[in-house]
């Protein structure tokens, strides 16, 4: 009895570590993404880039390979939301503040369409197909309802709260998003987080009072300046 026990306590402490670290890695997580973009019709080469995320309890960080251009979204003490554009290889970056952000609502839904890539309104409107559970590595998957112009499949793992698999059909145009690899180092995580810290920062709003300054120049020239769209998609296809 005494042995049936200490096996008990023991299975216990083993699932309340479990459930620890899946919490844990919710909240501090690195993810790469490679997105390809293809005809159905085979007539185009597919595209791939790389998307980085980089997350933790009131920030997350995409990286954009390709541009070398990273965006940090931060969750504010008075719950509004604040984008950072860092342009890696001049080590300079732009603050939005929610009014220079006009076409983004500032609510919790939007929040966690960036922290999690996938807005929770995207998820109640798909059909749920089936569930793989295995542990911190649970998928959903997910997909759009027949009818429905865009066809979306999503493969959602409820522990990280993100997708591993994302998959959009408009027409011919056929995305795929799909994680390639997960990152729980908190070193690496924390150097993340910390490399852009020395960069020099413009605001927005004194982008007008310098526009002599050549790198400001630049990036206006390259159609940078203004906030744009990134992550996933909502149900009707249009970026979130």
């Amino acid at each position: 009895m005494k042995r049936l026990t200490v096996l008990f306590f023991i299975l216990i402490s083993f699932t309340t570590h479990s459930a620890e670290l899946c919490k844990e890695e919710f909240q501090n997580i690195g993810a790469i993404y490679q997105i390809t973009n293809s005809q159905s019709d085979g007539k185009n080469t597919a595209q791939q880039k790389t998307l980085q995320l980089w997350r933790s309890p009131k920030q997350v960080i995409y990286t954009y390979s390709a541009q070398a251009v990273s965006e940090q979204w931060r969750l504010l003490s008075n719950q509004r939301i604040q984008l950072t554009r860092y342009f890696d290889q001049f080590e300079r970056g732009i603050e939005y503040q929610a009014a220079d952000m006009p076409d983004f609502k500032q609510n919790a839904n939007h929040w966690l369409s960036k922290y999690q890539m996938i807005a929770p309104s995207l998820l109640e409107q798909l059909q749920k197909v089936k569930s793989i559970n295995t542990g911190c590595t649970e998928n959903i998957v997910y997909q759009s309802k027949q009818t429905a112009q865009t066809q979306i499949r999503l493969n959602w793992n409820p522990h990280y709260q993100l997708p591993t698999k994302l998959t959009i059909r408009q027409g011919q145009q056929l995305t795929v998003w799909e994680l390639t690899e997960l990152i729980t180092d908190p070193q690496k995580l924390q150097q993340n987080h910390d490399q852009r810290e020395h960069y020099q920062l413009t605001d927005y709003a004194d982008i007008g009072d310098n526009e002599a300054d050549p790198f400001l120049a630049k990036m206006i020239n390259q159609g940078f300046i203004e906030h744009s769209h990134s992550g996933f998609y909502n149900a009707d296809g249009d970026h979130m």
